[in-house]
């Protein structure tokens, strides 16, 4: 009887200063475990499988009530590569076991994981491939009302990521011995005590009718609410948010910036705000350091800096 022996020959590249028998040695051990961890995933059944098959994975796992027939979820978890068992219980109806999944959350300085995950009802270990993302996100930005925006992700095969963007520049409002804290879309995201949110642009000139706390802000006059509105959308845009330390709408006809709390910026509401903020950091960057003064516009358009 003639034997066949099959030979496998594997490279091994090892940079190392000197090459001594305990740096090979301890190279082939990393190596060796690499191999071993690579044909430890491959045995490892994939997808539908038996529950004890899925009991024997790494990691925890969970299970669900199911009614209807099995097939009708499988097409589900064959995209989001989910592995997965069925126990039946009754005529249609299943405990469908899976692996439980893991949740990232970034882009939150205010709220902590647990904060966020409690607003969108996600449940960690749950069904998270069944989720419904844009209640959860909805959920999330009705109850945390810093959060701006919630981009929710699956990253297979299970683990889901939740992207935060909180309100990084709000604007303050001072009315009936409160500041009330407003973010770009006009929603009251804090109420505050006098004195409080210094480091906030403070606009003036504008009242709002009954305002509630995570709620869009009514204004009395829409006129300067939509002025208001987009000026600071261009500035945010614009990276100058920032820089500015106060609004004034208390006349109808213009809008008064305190920029870098060196200049008062003086604007017309039918102004071309775009190409005047772009023409207001040309002309700021063309100034001395030191300047301090007002910067308006003449009749025909051009920029004048009037020293203090």
């Amino acid at each position: 009887m003639q034997e066949y022996v099959e030979e496998r020959t594997i490279a091994i590249s090892v940079k190392a200063a000197k090459l001594s028998g305990k740096v090979l040695a301890a190279a082939c051990k990393k190596v060796f475990a690499e191999i071993a961890k690579q044909q430890e995933a491959a045995k490892r059944p994939k997808g539908r499988q038996s529950v004890r098959k899925l009991m024997n994975h790494h990691g925890g796992k969970s299970a669900m009530k199911y009614v209807g027939a099995p097939k009708d979820f499988d097409r589900i978890a064959k995209e989001f590569h989910v592995d997965y068992a069925f126990h039946k219980t009754g005529p249609g109806h299943y405990l469908l076991f899976f692996k439980a999944d893991q949740i990232f959350v970034t882009g939150t300085s205010r709220y902590s994981q647990q904060q966020v995950l409690q607003a969108s009802g996600i449940r960690q270990g749950g069904n998270l491939f069944l989720l419904n993302k844009h209640q959860a996100a909805s959920a999330i930005t009705e109850q945390l009302p810093y959060v701006e925006s919630v981009r929710i992700r699956r990253q297979l095969p299970n683990a889901l990521h939740i992207e935060i963007t909180e309100c990084a520049h709000p604007l303050a409002l001072e009315q009936d011995g409160a500041v009330w804290l407003l973010n770009g879309s006009g929603k009251l995201i804090d109420k505050l005590q006098p004195g409080q949110g210094e480091s906030c642009p403070l606009v003036t000139g504008l009242t709002l009718t009954s305002p509630q706390l995570n709620r869009l802000a009514v204004p009395d006059n829409a006129d300067k609410w939509d002025t208001l509105r987009q000026l600071w959308q261009q500035l945010l845009s614009k990276d100058m948010a920032g820089s500015v330390q106060s609004i004034d709408l208390e006349d109808p006809s213009r809008i008064t910036l305190r920029y870098l709390d060196r200049f008062d910026v003086v604007l017309r509401t039918d102004d071309d705000l775009d190409y005047r903020l772009n023409y207001l950091a040309a002309v700021v960057q063309r100034l001395d350091g030191s300047d301090q003064g007002t910067i308006q516009w003449d009749k025909d358009g051009k920029a004048r800096f009037i020293p203090d």
